[in-house]
Order: C-alpha cells, then sequence, then structure tokens
C-alpha cells in the first residue's frame, strides 16, 4: 500500500454544542461532523471533537474519528485520532 493517498472530503454536517463558557472569553465545546470522502480513500467518516476557543482567535481540539469505506478499492473501518 502506497504511504500517501490522495482524494477529497466535504463535511456533510456540523453540529456544535458549548459545553462550558468561562472569564476571558474562553468556551469549551463538543462538535460531531459527518464527513464524505472521495478519491483513493472513499467513503463517510462519523467524527467527534472536543474543543477549546480562546479569546486571541484561536483554538485547540482533539477528535476521534470512525471511517468506513475503502481504501484503494479495499473496504473496511479504521478510527483516526486527530
Amino acid at each position: 500500500m502506497k504511504e500517501k493517498l490522495e482524494g477529497q472530503f466535504i463535511v456533510k454536517s456540523w453540529n456544535e454544542d458549548v459545553v462550558k463558557e468561562m472569564d476571558r472569553g474562553l468556551k469549551v465545546s463538543h462538535a460531531t461532523v459527518e464527513q464524505e470522502y472521495s478519491g483513493e480513500l472513499h467513503g463517510e467518516s462519523h467524527v467527534d471533537y472536543t474543543m477549546v476557543y480562546f479569546n486571541e482567535g484561536y483554538s485547540r481540539f482533539v477528535g476521534i474519528e470512525v471511517f468506513d469505506g475503502s481504501i484503494n478499492g479495499k473496504k473496511g473501518s479504521f478510527v483516526i485520532e486527530t
């Protein structure tokens, strides 16, 4: 198998809820995201993100993505930690 895959993905849905708002503009949220892949990586995924937004205009996040589909025609599923 190649070490590099080429393809695209689109975000089909993004649902985000604020978990906690804190002083100085900090906020924690949780998002569930559905994505669709095409190209050598073909299929769909579900991602759960936990994010922290900082008042300086940036954020940090952690996520778990579950992919169902195929890589170069071989079907299966796998999990990605981001």
